[in-house]
């Protein structure tokens, strides 16, 4: 094998490995909270929407204890809190 075959194959090597680091390095950040209302108390079913810089939006529901806990990609967001399923606030 020539030298500069062998050279050329090294590269190509080291270019694959550094895009599998990076594909790796793509990953989701989490959100975590507590939705209470003004006396502290845990708004149950309050919807949670998640929105991306893109347009992407998701929706979740605070659980019994009014926590949430959402996966969102891993980008700025905004998060808004409106009134759900079982939720007695405004």
């Amino acid at each position: 094998m020539s030298r500069k075959r062998a050279l050329s194959l090294w590269m190509l090597t080291l270019m694959v490995l550094l895009l599998a680091v990076a594909a790796f390095a793509q990953n989701t950040a989490s959100i975590k909270g507590s939705v209470t209302d003004a006396t502290g108390a845990a708004v149950v079913g309050a919807k949670v929407t998640v929105k991306g810089p893109t347009g992407s939006e998701r929706t979740t529901q605070t659980s019994s204890a009014g926590d949430v806990q959402r996966r969102s990609p891993n980008e700025r967001f905004s998060a808004a809190v409106g009134q759900g399923r079982g939720a007695g606030g405004q």
